[in-house]
């Protein structure tokens, strides 16, 4: 697909035979909608002025770059261009952030299937882990990821929210300075601050047990429960929490978790007082996972849903707002 024809798509330009195009070509196959995501990642970069001055930053970094590409002009009508040179760019600066990671720690390289990550914004960061599994990292977060044979092991200084792709060859691990928590695909938050004096656990499905640093078993939890544990007292705390909204509360995001098409328009149409239609639907009896940040306006919502399902959804009576 020629990436002009997308960035018209993205622009709104697109003949409803271009568009009808466009939703086929995306159904087709899962390396499309990557495409087609990380497009419009840069498209809204260049579009709002305080991610285009932090991508600009960013580019800052490599010699020669900025001399080449001018955000401004991109804003104001050259996008097209823009877009072609910093495609290549983003997948430098993606490399560079994985290796960067490998450097970490005691200055020698990781292995090749060794991750780390840092979210330095106030603003939660949504990553996507190389076994699938969702992790959403808080302010000041670092987390590390490695998988082998033995399992999939994450280490992680701060708070993050996650949701594990299912495995059992594969038991999936986090370790923070006081526990070690075991799970094999579940949703749940690790609380553990440097600055504070416990570890917080809290789970909103599934299944997960806990252990200190020496292996020994502390708890077994189950879905709505929250451990607190002090390490240098030893002394655990177990509570009835609301866990099911952690990720809107503490993360600001919304989710719609394991629904179809028309379960996910109806939620959207509750959220945002709209009344959407689904013009065009790829499979009704399909499920999806769909998260958003609580401020994301319904247009950007709707679009990633289209992109996700292959589908076309629109908002009736769009112009009587």
């Amino acid at each position: 697909m020629n990436d002009d024809l997308l960035i018209s798509y993205l622009a709104g330009e697109c003949s409803q035979e271009q568009e009808k195009q466009i939703l086929e070509w995306i159904r087709e196959d899962e390396a499309n909608r990557r495409h087609l995501a990380e497009l419009s990642a840069l498209w809204h970069a260049v579009r709002r002025p305080e991610e285009g001055e932090a991508m600009s930053s960013l580019l800052s970094g490599f010699a020669g770059v900025d001399s080449r590409i001018n955000l401004q002009e991109a804003r104001k009508g050259s996008l097209r261009k823009w877009l072609s040179c910093a495609a290549g760019i983003a997948a430098v600066l993606v490399g560079g952030i994985l290796l960067a990671g490998h450097f970490l720690g005691k200055g020698q390289a990781a292995p090749s299937d060794s991750y780390v990550w840092f979210n330095p914004d106030s603003s939660a960061m949504q990553i996507t882990l190389p076994d699938k599994s969702q992790v959403w990292l808080g302010s000041n977060t670092s987390l590390s990821y490695c998988s082998g044979e033995s399992g999939r092991t994450a280490s992680l200084k701060g708070e993050a929210f996650f949701d594990v792709a299912k495995d059992p060859s594969k038991a999936f691990i986090v370790k923070t300075s006081d526990l070690r928590i075991k799970v094999y695909g579940t949703r749940f938050n690790v609380r553990s601050i440097p600055s504070e004096t416990y570890s917080e656990v809290s789970l909103v499905e599934g299944s997960v047990s806990l252990a200190d640093n020496s292996e020994r078993n502390i708890i077994f939890l189950t879905p709505g429960q929250q451990a607190k544990y002090v390490a240098e007292e030893d002394y655990l705390q177990v509570s009835e929490v609301p866990a099911d909204n952690i990720l809107l509360v503490r993360y600001g995001v919304e989710s719609l978790k394991d629904m179809t098409l028309q379960e996910i328009v109806s939620a959207l149409s509750l959220s945002f007082g709209r009344e959407l239609r689904i013009s065009s639907c790829a499979d009704v009896n399909e499920r999806y996972t769909v998260n958003y940040p609580k401020d994301a306006s319904l247009e950007d919502v709707i679009w990633t849903v289209e992109v996700l399902s292959g589908s076309r959804i629109e908002i009736v009576n769009q112009d009587n707002k």
